[in-house]
């Protein structure tokens, strides 16, 4: 078995490196319910550490403050910060990752304003308090706000309500929290209970519920956390072995021949025995003994002879887990255990034995108290022994982790170390009190009739919910409220994998919330074991009354009853039983079979079977949404000897069939629907003594306390205690004006663990029934009806809801009264009734539906018609349209918990539209007030469907319910007076027919019925009839409108009025089927509008083809009478040989007269086209035509044949290309063919104007393309060539010359024009600017838009960029020097400029390329040109210099003006042109003058 020691929720998805890894066991299963697994969690740093799910919750607490600047610097997550004495509880002091939850975007943390009463959250207190949240994850207190793949998460809420997710304590009533915060370590004392119903009491401490080594959670003191929830997840169960077990012989299947032994105390409830065929049909055979159900509240069905129901379920394999039972105060439990710890202290002071700690198994504390009273029913420790039942010691106490033979020595050895010495193995009970300890000071409340409260602690039955509809309604789940959050498992951090939701990895929306009596510490059996169990503590039990095993008194069912009440009639008693009720077989196995086998396929079918009974013919529930199916799915309930089932009503007042597969007798009691409101209201009585009673709990558990001195063993006591069913409030919505629009009071509930005796109700006028249930036996408690049960020893049941269609008439009360107690519904009741409405195909189902759905659909529309006339001009009209709406999941309103089907009230926040709020309808006429709320909320009715639709469906179910006997009414009174009546009459009576008679509907018995049916068949098969003829009759209607082309002529309007395409008359009709309809019409004896029409059409045809006869005999006959009659013929869509005819007659006159045109312009026409509309048209006068049409196709197949091999062909004539195109232009060849030809042509004429003569100032590239252009013609090749080798060869090596000499240039022919006349443009200005503009940098550019710098020597600036100065350069520390003054050239700017200088044309080089142009080109191109104008420039200005500027003889500079020839050096510096020598020796001189 695995170790549920540790429970983490899984996804379901492989093992994956880093992440989580699914126990072998669990791996193998393809679904995985609801609940916790064991899981192996490999952090991101390679340590492998199991993970421990704690499960002690928690609360966030609550604490006061007067303004938010008391919030600045609060760490969230410091666990050992204390609230301050006598603060009000808040959630601050718990840590963030109890306090935060997170629902989509929006993360909260709620906090109470102790002088407002409002409530604000983390988002209003954010920002003051990061910067302290930073400083702590600094310090290694928090892990990271934010990971890469999203923020993280906590428990998820709904977005409208604040969620806390209490503690285990919700389990403990009053102020016993408190005191359980103390003991585990916590500090405070408990505060008073707010009245609102929103949150309970809890203590000012703060305990820490992260685990950041995996282990349990440890507090101040030292002492481990209560962890006591579980949640319960059956496959870490062994549901499932190889090993096939015999059938059982430990327990009786049949049937008692006391099957009707009644109950001394009540009168029985009928017992029934149906004949075989009454068996067949549960519900109907139900439905006749529906009084006595109902007078009695239940009966009990003894199946006939040939019903032998197996039990299916393997029973060793059948693993379960059960509920503790305890009987009256759990304050007799304490009495108990602490008469157990002074004989622990008296042993530990004679030195027997010695306790620092409690032993543990899988980190968990062994409960001694239990452990003792478990051997000792067992027999002791030397039975134990001998029989080896320390394993299943183990295992009831919560202990099935370990393998069999690891617990068994571990249970043993702690007995053995700290139990044996004790000296109780010899103790005997002579009753079932123990001494008082713990409530000495206070008195047992009691009624004031001296009854004393009879409670059952564990035994009540709790409606379970889905959890998300839950939290959406705004409840704390139980499943959340038993969670202990856990950083990277239940809180996603770093450590988390991206696809990891500890919430929502089974992807479904609809799994059940967990049991809120399930604990973590909860008992384990098998069948066997189970039985073992009760025989053990049945015989100790008796032996307490003195009643011993053989005698008659035993095994008497009606002794036992007497004893069972008088032993809990007394207050001070102390009894604990078993129980595992309710285990749902979707998991388990159940007792009926659900698999076809050879000897149990009657049993399987039968309606009887549990899996059956709720779907069955007649049973309203198998017309329930899908998302509800889990109510349809039978339970297992196995008891043991004295467990019982407090009152309990069934959810939604359904019916409730229990079948005893096996076992002893139960006792079952019964209350009538009758008497529901006098129960209801003598139990609220009990309800408030229950109360009073849980406040006095924690001051006993307070007393216990003190008493033991021991935080371990106190620890163990509350983590193994009995849990009831505490109903937390509803969380308040975040929108207080939203909020004061819900109630939050707590509401009472009528299933709780209170078990009033019979006689006690008897007294107070409430008559109660009974029986004693067998194996075999059916029990069926009626609606309305409080059933509670006992069992007399070892009981196997399975029990199921369903419904008659007699339920329907309560369903809707049943609704008000879950509303009442704050329950949602399970299913949508609105739904169901429409569903029925839609779907059944029985009367008397129908029947009973009919007031149910007419009142609630009338009382819908007259809400609807309040709420608007309420709303006015402020409301808001919506219809949802959804393909799904009446199977879609269930949804309840904010407000009042109630169906959001057929139609809710949805307030808007005006401030912020993505906040919204729900109400029903009557929610809002009684509560809202529109005037008042208008400018804070907008107010929409949303429709989930219309009026009109709610309408149809009672006019629609009305129809159904029509006798025969009124059908042949109407019928009669339709066909009077006619001899063959119209379809339009009789249709409708039809369609009411389908609706009464259809299939799978009404049976109808009677005389007159059968007559209808008979005559409702007959008029079917004759209407069907008649719509087949006009159905065949519409195509030739459909021509018989008014044409477009008629009305076209008759407006004078001039169209081309050709006859249709041939392909047209394929769709036309034949005349042999217009005949064939004319001749069916005095057979049919239903008429139809379209037989008039039809006649009239074959009239009309007989007309036109007397009319074409004539016409075409009359030698005066006009082409345009030709023509209308054309038309008239075409209108009909009937093929007709005279139409045939005339659309012949005009295809020939078209075409002779397109052949005329044709002739005159042939390169218009498509010449093909209309010769082969001559070869179907033409006559044999028409000859000579079509020949000479023949010739012309023929000539310009050539001149296209030889057009498209001129296109295609490398090299061609320009004289041919000249001649074919010429021929084109007179015959209608191919218009992309004359295209081509054209283009070619313009071409050709294009290279010869530019051949001759080539003249200057083309570009390489154009050259190039005329030279490609020519050479495809024949007659340019020569002169190609030529060119090719005087002009083209040359110019490309003069381009090659360029790229030798001048690498720097650019290699494209348009970029290196474009420099070379930007390098000509930038010439002339450095040129010819005069020495008085004051241009200054190298560029001589005049302009200040970035940084400069000036030389320190001659004064002159220049820009950063062009002596290559970076932008962020200090300029304070550099001393620069231009690149003139800079006569050593050590500085960078120097090199800079001289780099850039090197990287220009020199003047030696243009000169080369000059000349040799000048000398080799014939033809020159822009470069060619810009290049001779580039050096020319150059050349005449340095011919300038060498005048303006003095040299002597040698040719040597002796100018005596320094500034001169500073400028002319700023110029050669400045220039597209590299004069390097010209200004080296310039710079020289400088040198040697200045220095």
């Amino acid at each position: 078995m695995q170790d549920n020691r540790n429970k983490v929720k899984l996804p379901s998805f492989s093992s994956i490196t880093s992440g989580i890894r699914l126990p072998p066991s669990l791996s193998q299963s393809s679904q995985y319910p609801t609940g916790y697994y064991d899981a192996t969690i490999i952090t991101r740093n390679g340590i492998q550490q199991t993970q421990t799910q704690s499960n002690y919750p928690f609360k966030p607490l609550t604490r006061s403050f007067t303004n938010q600047s008391q919030l600045q610097g609060l760490n969230l997550l410091n666990v050992q910060s204390r609230a301050p004495s006598g603060a009000q509880p808040t959630s601050q002091s718990q840590p963030s990752l109890a306090s935060e939850m997170n629902f989509g975007s929006h993360r909260f943390i709620a906090y109470k304003n102790e002088s407002t009463g409002s409530y604000f959250d983390n988002q209003d207190i954010f920002n003051e308090i990061s910067s302290s949240r930073k400083e702590s994850y600094s310090k290694g207190k928090l892990y990271p706000e934010e990971k890469s793949y999203g923020v993280i998460s906590g428990p998820p809420r709904t977005s409208r309500f604040y969620r806390f997710f209490t503690g285990d304590s919700r389990h403990i009533s009053g102020n016993i929290k408190g005191t359980l915060n103390e003991t585990i370590g916590l500090t405070g004392s408990p505060g008073p209970i707010e009245s609102n119903g929103y949150s309970e009491t809890e203590g000012k401490g703060e305990y820490s519920p992260l685990s950041t080594n995996g282990a349990t959670p440890v507090m101040a003191n030292g002492s481990k956390s209560a962890n006591v929830t579980h949640h319960y997840n059956p496959y870490i169960y062994p549901q499932n072995r190889n090993r096939v077990n015999p059938p059982p012989d430990f327990l009786n299947d049949k049937r008692d021949s006391e099957s009707d032994l009644k109950p001394t105390n009540v009168d029985s409830i009928p017992i029934l025995h149906p004949t075989a065929e009454q068996f067949k049909d549960p519900i109907k055979y139900l439905e006749s003994v529906k009084d006595l159900g109902t007078k009695y509240g239940a009966v009990k069905i003894i199946p006939p002879s040939h019903y032998n129901q197996k039990f299916a379920a393997n029973l060793e394999s059948l693993w379960f887990k059960t509920r503790r039972q305890l009987w009256n105060s759990q304050v007799n439990e304490l009495d108990s255990r602490y008469q157990f710890h002074m004989r622990l202290e008296e042993a530990m002071k004679k030195g027997k034995l010695s306790i620092n700690k409690l032993p543990c198994i899988d980190k968990r504390q062994i409960d001694l108290w239990r452990l003792y009273n478990s051997v000792q029913l067992r027999g002791g420790f030397q039975l134990c022994c001998g029989e080896k039942m320390w394993a299943q010691v183990g295992r009831e106490l919560g202990f099935y982790g370990k393998i069999t033979s690891s617990l068994s020595s571990s249970i043993k050895s702690a007995y053995i170390r700290y139990v044996l010495p004790l000296g109780l193995e010899d103790v005997e009970r002579d009753n079932f009190k123990s001494e008082d300890y713990i409530r000495r000071k206070s008195k047992r409340r009691k009624m004031e009739d001296g009854f004393y409260l009879p409670r059952i602690s564990g035994s009540a039955t709790a409606f379970r919910r889905p959890r998300n509809h839950l939290i959406a309604a705004g409840f704390n789940p139980y499943f959340d409220q038993g969670t202990t959050q856990k950083r990277s498992i239940t809180v996603n951090d770093d450590n988390t994998l991206p696809c990891y939701d500890f919430y929502h990895w089974h992807h479904s929306k609809d799994i059940e919330d967990t049991s809120p009596l399930q604990t973590r510490v909860s008992s384990l059996y098998n069948i066997r074991q189970c039985n073992e169990k009760t025989k053990m503590l049945k015989k100790k039990t008796l032996d307490v009354l003195g009643v011993q095993e053989g005698d008659p008194r035993f095994d008497d069912p009606l002794f036992l009853e007497q004893s069972f009440w008088k032993v809990l009639n007394d207050p001070e008693s102390v009894l604990e039983t078993e129980a595992a009720c309710h285990i749902s077989t979707k998991i388990h196995e159940s007792g009926f079979g659900s698999k076809p086998h050879s000897t149990s396929i009657d049993t399987l079918l039968s309606p009887w079977n549990l899996h059956n009974l709720p779907v069955c013919r007649n049973s309203v529930l198998q017309f329930l949404q899908a998302s509800a199916d889990s109510i349809l799915t039978p339970s297992l309930t196995f008891g043991m000897f004295y467990s019982a089932q407090s009152w309990t009503m069934e959810d939604h007042w359904l019916y409730s069939a229990d079948y005893q597969h096996m076992g002893d007798k139960r006792l079952c009691y019964f209350i009538p629907s009758r008497f529901q409101e006098n129960y209801e209201c003598l139990f609220s009585e009990f309800v408030k003594l229950k109360e009073e009673d849980d406040k006095d709990l924690s001051e006993c558990y307070e007393t216990f306390r003190g008493l033991i001195n021991n935080p371990d063993i106190f620890s163990t006591t509350v983590e193994n205690r009995v849990l009831t069913d505490e109903h937390v409030p509803r969380c308040h919505v975040r929108n207080s004006g939203f909020d004061r629009l819900m109630k939050h009071t707590k509401s009472m509930r009528t299933n709780e663990d209170i078990l009033l005796s019979p006689e006690y109700l008897k007294r107070h006028g409430i008559d109660v029934y009974g029986c004693f249930q067998g194996p075999g036996e059916f029990v069926v408690k009626f609606p309305k009806c409080y059933g509670s049960s006992i069992s007399l020893g070892m009981s196997v049941s399975e029990s199921v809801n369903f419904a008659t269609p007699e339920w329907l008439s309560v369903s809707e009360h049943s609704l008000e009264w879950l509303q009442k107690q704050q329950i949602i519904p399970k299913f949508s009741n609105f739904r169901l009734l429409i569903n029925i409405a839609k779907k059944c195909r029985d009367r008397k189902v129908l029947e009973c539906l009919k007031p149910v759905l007419e009142a609630r659909v009338e009382k819908e529309l007259r809400l609807r018609r309040e709420v608007r006339e309420k709303g006015g001009n402020r409301l808001t009209e919506t219809i949802t349209k959804s393909e799904d709406k009446f199977n879609g999941p269930l949804a309840v309103t904010d407000a009042d918990l109630l169906d959001t089907f057929p139609s809710i009230i949805v307030l808007t926040c005006r401030k912020n539209v993505d906040d919204q709020f729900t109400m029903s309808l009557k929610h809002f006429m009684e509560h809202y007030d529109v005037d008042k709320n208008d400018s804070e909320f907008k107010v929409s009715l949303i429709c989930n469907v219309a009026d009109e639709f709610l309408k149809s469906i009672v006019k629609n179910l009305k129809s159904r319910m029509i006798s025969g006997e009124e059908w042949l009414s109407k019928y009669y009174t339709a066909i009077s007076g006619y001899d063959k009546p119209s379809s339009k009459v009789l249709r409708p009576l039809v369609m009411e027919g389908d609706i009464i008679f259809g299939d799978n509907m009404i049976e109808m018995h009677d005389k007159m019925g059968k007559k209808a049916v008979k005559m409702y068949q007959t008029l079917r098969k004759e209407i069907e009839r008649t719509d087949k003829w006009a159905a065949r009759s519409s195509k030739f209607l459909q021509y018989k409108v008014t044409s477009r082309k008629r009305q076209l002529r008759e407006d004078g309007i001039d169209e081309d009025e050709s006859s249709e395409d041939e392909q047209a008359f394929d769709h036309w009709n034949s005349m042999e089927e217009l005949d064939s309809l004319v001749h069916d019409i005095p057979r049919l004896s239903v008429s139809a509008p379209e037989m008039d029409q039809l006649i009239e059409l074959a009239k009309e045809i007989k007309m036109f083809n007397k009319r074409v006869g004539c016409e075409l005999k009359s030698n005066g006959t006009s082409f345009t009478e030709i023509k209308n009659l054309h038309l008239v013929g075409q209108c009909f869509g009937v093929k007709l040989d005279s139409f045939f005819l005339l659309d012949r007659i005009l295809k020939r006159h078209n075409w002779l007269e397109t052949v005329e045109n044709a002739m005159q312009k042939p390169q218009l026409y498509d010449l093909r086209v209309l010769m082969r509309e001559g070869e179907k048209v033409a006559v044999s006068e028409d000859a000579e035509r079509i020949d000479l049409l023949k010739d012309i196709v023929k000539r310009t197949g050539e001149v296209e044949l030889e057009g498209r091999q001129l296109i295609e062909s490398i090299s061609a004539s320009g004289e041919q290309l000249r001649r074919c195109y010429e021929a084109s232009r007179r015959l209608p060849i191919d218009v992309e063919i004359k295209k081509h030809l054209l283009e070619m042509v313009k071409e050709y004429d294009s290279v010869c104007k530019w051949l001759s003569p080539i003249e200057s100032g083309a570009s390489m590239k154009q050259l190039c393309e005329h030279l490609s252009k020519s050479s495809k013609y024949i007659e340019l090749e020569p002169l190609t060539g030529k060119i090719r080798e005087e002009v083209l060869i040359p110019l490309e090596t003069f381009y090659k010359r360029i790229e030798c000499d001048i690498p720097s240039l650019p290699r494209s022919e348009a970029l290196l024009e474009e420099h070379l006349q930007k390098s000509i443009s930038i010439n002339k200005e450095v040129f010819n600017e005069p020495r008085e503009n004051h241009n200054y940098c190298v560029c001589r550019r005049r302009h200040e838009d970035e940084a400069m710098i000036e030389c320190d020597k001659c004064n002159e600036w220049f820009h950063f960029s062009c002596i290559g100065l970076k932008p962020d350069a200090d300029i304070e520390k550099i001393g620069y020097l231009c690149p003139i003054c800079d006569f050593d050239n050590h500085l960078d700017t120097t090199k800079y400029h001289s780099y850039e200088m090197s990287k220009k044309p020199e003047i030696e080089q243009l000169q080369i390329l000059a000349e040799w142009a000048r000398q080799h080109l014939k033809v020159t191109t822009p470069v060619v040109e810009s290049i001779v104008e580039l050096y020319q420039g150059a050349q005449n200005f340095r011919e300038t210099v060498l005048k303006d500027l003095e040299y002597n003889e040698e040719g040597k500079l002796v100018e005596k003006d320094i500034e001169k020839v500073r400028f002319v050096l700023r110029k050669l510096g400045g220039c597209s042109v590299n004069f390097s020598k010209d200004r080296k020796e310039m710079k020289e001189y400088l040198a040697r003058i200045v220095q």
